[in-house]
């Protein structure tokens, strides 16, 4: 099994700490409905009589409904802050885009690649004041993989802007189609920067930007472009299976983790920040 130094990944981080929040809540809620618990009984009774009597003709529609309009009533009012906090970070719980297209790659990785190999999962890495983040790391024997995952269904295309995107959702002569960023060309940039950042340390060795599909449902459609090839996950685990070389010794490669795990812990909490706040 392959070595991973850093498994958890910024969504991860963001949700458990939105779980955290979530609880809290909770519990505020359930605090506030027991502290009231005479006031939300009042209101129900009330507004049972009154629906009662209205829709006396399809009873017992009316008594349901008032009860639980007056509970509703009174919360609405009581609750109202933490039930709002509560819808938000909700949201951050349920959207976690390209979570698992990552944990895909993941797992796959460390499941599938002997031990001389080493994988860094959302590594945070200098790029002005909040630093730029890379899906994934992986150090091999002859090389490091920058690694930038997509978890999107549809069809793509090359485009001068981009990539040129069909939606899976579309029949027939498709009117959704939209140019969306080239992830080709971030995986490439993070992969200089990481190789100036290395160079910094005294660390020469190649590295390969490379773009993984981890949707059953997203097809590239264009050619292979070798200076960074688009793959879905088991051709990738057979691309660098084919290493044969050890220029990356496992000093060298212990050494190189140290390093970008050190920088990650030095940059992450001003990167992280930015989704916190959101």
């Amino acid at each position: 099994m392959a070595l991973v130094v850093k498994r958890q990944t910024v969504v991860q981080k963001q949700r458990e700490e939105a779980k955290y929040v979530k609880d809290t809540l909770e519990k505020e809620i359930a605090k506030i409905k027991q502290l009231n618990k005479k006031e939300l009984t009042k209101q129900s009774l009330i507004w049972m009589t009154l629906l009662g009597v209205m829709l006396y003709n399809v009873f017992p529609v009316g008594l349901i409904v008032g009860w639980f309009v007056g509970r509703e009533i009174v919360l609405r009012k009581l609750c109202k802050n933490q039930r709002q906090q509560l819808r938000e970070v909700n949201q951050k719980i349920n959207l976690q885009l390209g979570e698992a297209g990552e944990n895909k790659v993941s797992q796959a990785i460390e499941t599938q690649l002997p031990n001389h190999f080493l994988l860094l999962n959302d590594l945070v890495i200098p790029n002005g004041a909040q630093g730029t983040q890379i899906d994934h790391v992986l150090i091999g024997k002859d090389t490091i993989y920058c690694i930038e995952t997509k978890d999107i269904t549809g069809k793509f295309y090359p485009h001068k802007d981009g990539w040129l995107w069909y939606p899976a959702n579309s029949k027939g002569t498709v009117h959704k189609k939209t140019v969306v960023k080239n992830p080709q060309h971030q995986s490439i940039y993070h992969a200089n920067q990481l190789k100036k950042l290395l160079e910094k340390h005294g660390c020469y060795v190649e590295i390969k930007p490379v773009v993984i599909l981890t949707n059953p449902h997203g097809e590239w459609k264009g050619r292979q472009d070798n200076t960074c090839p688009i793959l879905r996950v088991k051709p990738f685990i057979q691309y660098v299976s084919k290493e044969n070389d050890s220029n990356i010794t496992v000093d060298t490669r212990d050494r190189i983790a140290q390093i970008l795990s050190d920088i990650d812990k030095q940059y992450s909490k001003t990167f992280y920040s930015q989704f916190q706040s959101s």
